[in-house]
C-alpha cells in the first residue's frame, strides 16, 4: 500500500486545530485485540479510497483491464472511476444506504489508516461524495 506521509501530516494538523473533530469512542478490533478508540469527523478531502478492498476486486480488475493500467486512488481522475465502481456495485443496497445516510447520517464510523486511506467505509465515502454533489451545502463534505 502507498504511504502518504504528506496527508498524514495534514490529518495530524486537522486534529490539532479542530477539537470538535472527536465525536466519541467506538469499539474496534486491532491486531486481534478489542479496544475502545476515539472516532473523528474528517473532511472528505483528507481521505482516499482503498482500491485493494476485496469487496470490489473483480470490478477493479475489469476496469483496469479496460483502461490498460492500474487505478491510483491518489489520482483525481481515477478516484472518479473508483467512486463509480463503488456506487454501481449492489445498486439496490447502495441506493438504500444512500437514503439511510441522507435521513439518519452515518451511524457507524468508518476506519482509516493514519494517512487517510479507507479500510472500512469506501462505499459510504462514495455516497457522501454523491450526496455532496446532489446537495452542495457542505453538510456531506
Amino acid at each position: 500500500m502507498i504511504i502518504n506521509s504528506e496527508n498524514a501530516t495534514k490529518i495530524d494538523a486537522y486534529l490539532k486545530d479542530n477539537d470538535e473533530a472527536e465525536l466519541g469512542k467506538w469499539p474496534i478490533e486491532l491486531s486481534g485485540e478489542k479496544k475502545i478508540v476515539p472516532f473523528y469527523k474528517f473532511p472528505l478531502k483528507l481521505l482516499y479510497y482503498n482500491i485493494n478492498n476485496g469487496r470490489f476486486a473483480a470490478e477493479k480488475r475489469k476496469r483496469e483491464k479496460d483502461i490498460g493500467r492500474e487505478l491510483n486512488s491518489l489520482d483525481k481522475e481515477d478516484t472518479k472511476q473508483i467512486k463509480d465502481l463503488l456506487l454501481r456495485i449492489f445498486p439496490d443496497k447502495t441506493k438504500a444506504l444512500k437514503e439511510d445516510i441522507r435521513k439518519k447520517g452515518q451511524m457507524e464510523p468508518g476506519v482509516i489508516t493514519f494517512d487517510g486511506f479507507v479500510i472500512n467505509g469506501n462505499r459510504r465515502m462514495a455516497i457522501f461524495e454523491d450526496l455532496h454533489k446532489d446537495e452542495a451545502t457542505g453538510k456531506w463534505e
